[in-house]
């Protein structure tokens, strides 16, 4: 159960640690300082990384109990 819980957190993590090098990597030079925002897309990867973790703490407290 505590597997299932920290391999879904290394592959969130492994995850996130991709896109940012690739964001940074695609990332070119700005004259203007434009402020950050959150994309359609983001939300989404940020709702998936969420519903991910519940559904690996939910699938480790049922198998327990």
């Amino acid at each position: 159960m505590i597997r299932q819980i920290l391999l879904t957190l290394a592959v969130a993590l492994a995850v996130y640690l991709v896109v940012k090098a690739r964001r940074r990597a695609a990332e070119v030079a700005k004259h203007e300082a434009t402020a950050p925002r959150i994309t359609p897309q983001a939300i989404a990867g940020w709702v998936l990384l969420v519903l991910m973790i519940v559904i690996a703490v939910a699938s480790a407290w049922l198998a327990d109990g």
